[in-house]
């Protein structure tokens, strides 16, 4: 119900805005992607969660850079778990360089984006 209500109000900005068409397609090809991503992102955190102890969690969470593996936030977990989605959608690879904490995670993900 709620993609529908942003799919409404996209289709009324790009309407007010005046937007040519293929920068249209681009706009929603885009959104599609993200909303994607985001739901994938979602899914791997659910599988992660539901299939690891909490003590497996603890030092994983802690091993890919959040401050604290107990009380980790909700945010850190899924900037891990939407960088992660990012690198398999991209195919930018799992090689032995990669993001160390959040930051880094988040400017990997625009990266990935222009390229």
């Amino acid at each position: 119900i709620k993609f529908v209500r942003v799919l409404k109000l996209l289709t009324n900005m790009l309407d007010y805005f005046r937007i040519p068409p293929f920068l249209e397609r681009i706009l929603k090809i885009l959104l599609a992607i993200m909303l994607l991503v985001h739901a994938c992102a979602c899914c791997y955190w659910l599988v992660k969660e539901t299939t690891n102890e909490q003590a497996q969690l603890h030092v994983w969470l802690q091993a890919h850079g959040a401050e604290d593996g107990v009380d980790t936030a909700l945010i850190d977990k899924y900037i891990i778990s939407f960088y992660f989605v990012n690198t398999v959608f991209c195919t930018v690879g799992f090689g032995d360089i990669a993001a160390e904490n959040v930051h880094e995670r988040l400017f990997c993900v625009v990266l990935f984006y222009f390229g």
